[in-house]
C-alpha cells in the first residue's frame, strides 16, 4: 500500500471512528428530545436549527474549502492564514447573527420560537470560529485531533441535554444546551491546533487573498443554494402544513443525514490530494475519484436498501410509536442520502477542478425545481411529498455534475461498482425480510455477515486489504 493511501485510509478511519460516536450520540439526543417534546415540539426544535443552518453559511461563504485548497499547495501560509481567517470570521460571524435575529422577526415567527433563535444564533459565532481548527486538521491530516474535538463537543451536549429533560426546563434549556455543545467545541478545537496559533511574522498578502476571494465567491454562492433547498423544505412545510409535519419529517431526515459523515470522513481525507493532483497528476487523480465513488456506492447502496426494509423497526426503537407516520418518509429519504454520498465525493471534486461556478448554474436549477416541487406536492401529500422532492432534487443535481467531471478528466466513470452494490443490496434486503420477526440486533448481526461475504465474492474488497483485516482479526495467523 502506498504511503498516500495509507495516510488517506489512517484519517478516514479515524473519523469513522469518532463519527460512529457522533452518530450513535446525536441519535441518543434527537430521541430524548422527540419524546420529551412530542411531534409538535420536536417540530419546532428542528426548525429552529433548520433555520440556523440558512445562515450559518454566511460565515463560511465557500472560504474554508477554497483555503484547504491554496493551503494544501503551500502548507508555510498556515500561520498567517489563520491569524486572518480569526479577524474575517469574527466579522462574519457577527454579521450572521444580526441577519439571522432580523429574519426572524421580519418572518413573524411566533415569540417562543424568536426568543429561542436568539440563544441559539450565538453558535453562529462559535462554529465560525471552530470551523478555522476544522480547517488546520484538514491541510494537515490531523483528523485524529478534529475527531477529539467533536466526540467532546457529542458528550457534553448529550448530558446537558439529559439534564434540561429531567428538570423538565423545556424547549430553551434544550437550545441552551446546543449553544453550550458548541462552546466547548470551540475551546478543545483551539487547544488543538495551539501549535499553530502565534502572531505571524509574513505580513497581510492582499494578493493570496484576493485569489481565494475570487475562487470563494462561486463556491460560496453555491453552498448558500444548497443550502437552500436543503432547508427550504422544512420552511415551506411549517408555512404550509405546521410544526407537527415539521417534527414527523425531521425524525426521518436528521436521523438519515447523520449518516453523512462517511463520505465527509473520506474527503476530508482525499480532496487535499485532489487539488494536489490537478495540478501535477491527472491521472493519479482519474484513480482516486474511481476509488472514492466505488467507495460510496458499495456502503451507501446496499445501507439504503436495508434501511428501507428495517424503517418501521428503527422509527419505533429511537422515537416510539408516537412518529410511526415518518416511516414512509425515512423509507424514501435513505435513497436520497444514497444519492448524496455520491454527490458530496462529486462536488469536492468540482471544486478541485475549478468549476465551482458550473456547481452554482446546477445548484441554482436544483433549488427552483425544489420550490416548484414542493408547492405542489406538500398540499398533498405533506411531509411524504417533501421527502420524494428531496430524492428527485438530489438525483437532478449529481446528473449533470458527473458529465461535467467526465468531461474535465477526459475519461469515462465506470459504474461496475454501482451495478454490483445495487444486487447486494437486493440480497441484504432479502436477508432482512426473511428474517423480520427476528430480533433487530440478530437481524443486523445477519446482515453485516452476508454484506461482508457478498462484497468479497463480487470483489468489492481489494483482496490486499482484506489480508489485511483477517491479519488483524487472527494476529496469531500466518496469511
Amino acid at each position: 500500500m502506498s504511503a498516500t493511501a495509507h495516510r488517506i485510509l489512517s484519517n478516514t478511519a479515524y473519523q469513522l471512528i469518532g463519527q460512529v460516536f457522533h452518530l450513535l450520540l446525536n441519535i441518543v439526543v434527537m430521541a430524548m428530545v422527540a419524546r420529551y417534546l412530542g411531534a409538535e415540539g420536536f417540530g419546532k426544535y428542528t426548525f429552529i436549527f433548520v433555520l440556523l443552518s440558512l445562515f450559518a453559511i454566511l460565515t463560511d461563504f465557500g472560504i474554508n474549502d477554497i483555503v484547504v485548497r491554496e493551503l494544501s499547495k503551500d502548507k508555510s501560509l498556515i500561520c498567517r492564514v489563520v491569524y486572518d481567517l480569526f479577524c474575517f470570521k469574527f466579522v462574519l460571524g457577527i454579521l450572521a447573527i444580526g441577519f439571522s435575529i432580523a429574519a426572524v422577526f421580519i418572518l413573524g415567527y411566533s415569540p417562543q420560537i424568536c426568543s429561542c433563535f436568539i440563544w441559539a444564533s450565538v453558535s453562529l459565532l462559535l462554529m465560525s470560529f471552530a470551523s478555522i481548527s476544522t480547517i488546520v486538521f484538514r491541510v494537515n491530516l490531523w483528523m485524529k485531533r478534529n475527531t477529539v474535538a467533536i466526540v467532546t463537543k457529542d458528550i457534553f451536549l448529550l448530558l446537558l441535554t439529559y439534564a434540561a429533560i429531567v428538570h423538565r426546563c423545556g424547549l430553551p434549556a434544550l437550545i441552551w444546551a446546543s449553544v453550550a455543545a458548541n462552546f466547548v467545541n470551540l475551546c478543545v478545537s483551539l487547544v488543538l491546533i495551539g501549535d499553530v496559533i502565534r502572531i505571524p511574522r509574513t505580513p497581510f498578502n492582499r494578493a493570496i487573498w484576493e485569489k481565494i476571494g475570487r475562487s470563494a465567491l462561486p463556491l460560496g454562492f453555491a453552498c448558500l443554494v444548497v443550502t437552500l433547498y436543503a432547508g427550504i423544505d422544512t420552511l415551506l412545510l411549517e408555512h404550509m402544513v405546521g410544526q407537527t409535519a415539521v417534527g414527523y419529517y425531521n425524525a426521518a431526515y436528521k436521523f438519515v443525514y447523520q449518516a453523512i459523515f462517511i463520505p465527509v470522513a473520506l474527503v476530508n481525507s482525499i480532496f487535499p490530494f485532489m487539488a494536489d493532483y490537478w495540478n501535477k497528476d491527472r491521472e493519479r487523480l482519474k484513480v482516486l475519484f474511481q476509488k472514492a465513488y466505488d467507495s460510496m456506492v458499495i456502503v451507501a447502496i446496499p445501507l439504503a436498501a436495508v434501511v428501507t426494509v428495517i424503517a418501521p423497526k428503527l422509527i419505533t426503537l429511537i422515537y416510539g410509536e408516537g412518529f410511526s407516520p415518518s416511516v414512509p418518509s425515512l423509507q424514501i429519504l435513505i435513497w436520497a442520502v444514497a444519492v448524496m454520498f455520491q454527490g458530496i465525493i462529486c462536488g469536492y471534486m468540482m471544486i478541485a477542478i475549478n468549476e465551482q461556478k458550473t456547481s452554482l448554474y446546477i445548484d441554482i436549477l436544483a433549488l427552483l425545481l425544489n420550490i416548484i416541487l414542493n408547492i405542489i406536492l406538500i398540499p398533498k401529500l405533506t411531509f411524504i411529498g417533501t421527502s420524494i422532492v428531496t430524492l428527485l432534487t438530489e438525483i437532478f443535481a449529481i446528473v449533470p455534475t458527473i458529465y461535467i467531471i467526465q468531461k474535465r478528466l477526459e475519461y469515462t466513470l465506470s459504474i461496475v461498482c454501482l451495478l454490483k452494490s445495487l444486487v447486494i443490496g437486493a440480497l441484504c434486503a432479502l436477508l432482512l425480510v426473511i428474517s423480520y420477526k427476528w430480533n433487530l440486533i440478530v437481524q443486523a448481526g445477519i446482515c453485516l455477515s452476508g454484506y461482508a461475504a457478498l462484497a468479497y465474492y463480487f470483489k468489492l474488497i481489494p483482496e490486499e486489504v482484506a489480508q489485511q483485516l483477517w491479519r488483524k482479526a487472527s494476529p496469531g495467523r500466518v496469511v
